[in-house]
């Protein structure tokens, strides 16, 4: 009985040490990278958000109606509350996962087909070299894909046993799927369709009742992530309200058909968001809601598609060629530079998607060939998820990452397919021609080339200079900038990164000069006021205040009349700089950098009502603050309001016992309260 049991879960045992072993070597060898240390983009996003969460902020009200789907951070903020903000945890569980799904893709292999395709999908999985880049870095692809897996060998189970309670797990895990990424629910409609045509011998009242348990499912998890978004945002969305920004990001005048920045966007989420919401409302001449905006983008898209249907039709070519093309397309950090610039196991592992997916299409063809297999539910269920994700990339756009879900359905039928060709060569079977034909077909189409290599590493070439910076190696972030410049002498980003950080490390002349040839380049519309503001911050600093006021008073936005504050206090002018942060709040009424100057100028000015007035604003939104609570407790001490200075200086120990600046100013207030009780003794 232990022999047989051995025996049963040797491979799985194997296919998951394996795995695990290869990813700890490459854990090994990325540890010290300042790409994973200093996350970028959707990273950087979602582990500032993740840390909100756990500093208290348990339904992200700040964030109004989601606009990122909440799942990742939240899964971050779990890692963070156990073992402290601490990404190696959040690696090796990742890696943990991948190793999981490693053994899952060979469960799913042995019970599609048999053992042999199982092991075959197992290894290949093992030495698949995206999954590492995907799972070694804050990203969060291998979630979905675990989510996924599972809820499929659940709707397989259901398939042979037809118990609803498989259905409705797998709607549940679908969904959770869903607030790591949205278009998972396009699966949904397929689940359906598959109940009715494959079970329509079954009594309609029975397809019913499976039918609602995978609804029921999906809305357990739906319905509280609405009631969330219609309670904090007043909008009732299931998901995220930035549907409608996707689908004009894959269809517009601008896009081939890949994912591209739009002109009035930037590609951080951290303002992207704003920027189509902001061309909403510029567009329509109305304000609008975040839902409001999405229907405004939908709208748009299918004003775009109307006006211009054959580029639309070419547009859907491109995007169905991009969705099997081998490269792999990033909308973060360029999995090609990662695996080029660092030394890693990346260059050595041999299986990529253009080595596994013409073997896989060749499969899905002798499927479809095939009565036995086409027939079969389990394989039907597994052709109709990769249809949903290929529809996905036609409706919005194809990328890398949106992709990657179908890659261990796509890995089984490639496995399916060496096996059957190896057991037809091994019964001195002929390989079919049309099979031969069609398999160098697929090996071309897959593996034609559709990027212009050039120009593909600049974007990660100034994500590395963001992170050099953030380590202090502010040498090797010059050296970044200046090859993103080099790579393309007409990218506005790299000169505004380059003459930031010289303006930051007092190389001002050279500062000067690279914003000035940045503005030359003509950039977007984002790229030249931020240049340009920059360039008066600069002017600041050497105290060129004309030249600096002068760019300023061109901006009636918030950095505009923030950074003329800024000026105004240098110049000792303080009703002007009262005046413009207060018009910077009206902008931007949560900006603590504004709320915090601005008090500070009241209480310079000895102004202490309004200061505590500010100061206590300024705490709401940003309850842990310490530094906006301290200023408040001075303004206290100033105002001779010793109980109330005492209560606020308590609160900042209560945050951090440690806080020396606290307990100082503690003692003081107790030897002044002791003081006044003294003379009042006397």
């Amino acid at each position: 009985m232990n022999l047989l049991t051995t025996k049963k879960y040797f491979f799985p045992i194997l296919i998951f040490l394996t795995a695990l072993s290869l990813r700890l070597i490459y854990l090994y060898q990325i540890k010290d990278n300042v790409l994973l240390k200093h996350p970028k983009l959707d990273a950087e996003y979602y582990d500032t958000w993740a840390q909100e969460i756990i500093k208290g902020d348990w339904i992200s009200k700040n964030k109004g109606t989601f606009l990122m789907s909440p799942g990742y951070p939240y899964f971050l903020s779990l890692v963070y509350l156990v073992y402290g903000h601490n990404f190696y945890s959040v690696i090796l569980i990742q890696f943990l996962f991948g190793s999981l799904i490693c053994v899952l893709i060979y469960f799913l292999g042995e019970k599609l087909f048999n053992k042999q395709v199982g092991i075959i999908s197992g290894l290949i999985s093992c030495f698949y070299s995206i999954s590492f880049f995907y799972e070694g870095m804050l990203f969060k692809t291998t979630l979905i894909n675990l989510f996924n897996i599972v809820a499929l060998i659940l709707l397989i189970i259901f398939a042979k046993n037809r118990n609803k309670w498989y259905l409705f797990l797998s709607g549940v895990l679908l969904a959770i799927s869903s607030q790591f990424r949205p278009n998972i629910l396009i699966f949904i409609p397929f689940i359906l369709i598959w109940l009715i045509l494959y079970y329509e011998q079954l009594k309609f009242c029975n397809i019913l009742i499976y039918s609602v348990s995978l609804i029921i499912g999906i809305f357990i998890i739906l319905l509280p992530v609405g009631i969330r978004n219609y309670v904090i945002g007043k909008e009732f969305v299931l998901t995220t309200a930035h549907g409608g920004m996707n689908f004009y990001t894959g269809n517009n005048p601008y896009t081939n058909g890949r994912y591209n920045p739009l002109p009035f966007t930037r590609s951080d989420p951290k303002f992207e968001q704003n920027d189509f919401l902001n061309e909403a409302i510029l567009r329509s001449g109305k304000q609008l809601t975040r839902a409001e905006s999405s229907k405004f983008w939908y709208n748009e898209s299918l004003k775009f598609i109307r006006e211009n249907p054959i580029k639309w039709i070419q547009l859907l070519v491109n995007k169905f060629i991009f969705f099997w093309n081998s490269y792999e397309d990033s909308i973060n950090i360029d999995y090609y530079f990662f695996r080029e610039t660092f030394n890693s196991l990346l260059k050595f592992l041999p299986f990529t998607f253009g080595l596994i997916t013409p073997f896989s299409l060749l499969g899905i063809y002798i499927i479809l060939l095939d009565k036995k297999y086409r027939d079969c539910p389990e394989l039907q269920i597994l052709l109709l998820y990769i249809s949903a994700y290929l529809i996905s990339a036609l409706i919005y756009f194809p990328a890398s990452e949106y992709r990657f879900p179908v890659v261990p359905i796509l890995i089984i039928f490639a496995s399916f397919t060496v096996y059957d060709e190896y057991n037809k060569i091994k019964q001195q079977k002929k390989i079919g021609l049309i099979e031969l034909m069609l398999l160098i077909l697929f090996v071309l189409f897959v593996n034609s080339r559709i990027t212009d290599k050039k120009n593909r590493f600049v974007a990660s070439y100034i994500s590395l200079g963001n992170a050099y910076e953030e380590e202090g190696l502010y040498d090797k972030a010059i050296k970044s900038y200046k090859k993103s410049i080099q790579l393309a002498p007409d990218c506005s980003t790299a000169y505004l990164n380059l003459g930031m950080l010289y303006s930051d490390l007092g190389a001002y002349n050279e500062s000067i000069e690279i914003f000035k040839k940045g503005l030359q380049l003509n950039p977007n519309k984002f790229e030249y006021e931020l240049l340009n503001i920059n360039l008066s911050k600069t002017y600041i600093k050497t105290k060129k205040y004309e030249e600096a006021e002068k760019i300023l008073k061109l901006y009636d936005n918030f950095d505009g009349h923030f950074n003329l504050a800024i000026l105004y206090e240098e110049l000792g002018k303080t009703a002007e700089a009262i005046k413009e942060y207060e018009n910077s709040l009206i902008l931007d009424s949560k900006n603590v950098d504004a709320l915090s100057r601005l008090g500070d100028i009241y209480a310079m000015n000895e102004n202490f009502d309004k200061a505590v007035e500010v100061f206590k604003k300024a705490i709401e939104l940003y309850p842990n603050d310490t530094g906006l609570i301290n200023n408040l407790g001075t303004c206290y001490v100033c105002q001779k309001k010793y109980d109330e200075a005492l209560k606020i200086f308590r609160k900042l120990l209560e945050i951090n016992p440690n806080n020396y600046k606290a307990q100082e100013n503690y003692k003081f207030v107790i030897s002044l309260i002791n003081k006044n009780l003294t003379q009042k003794t006397k």
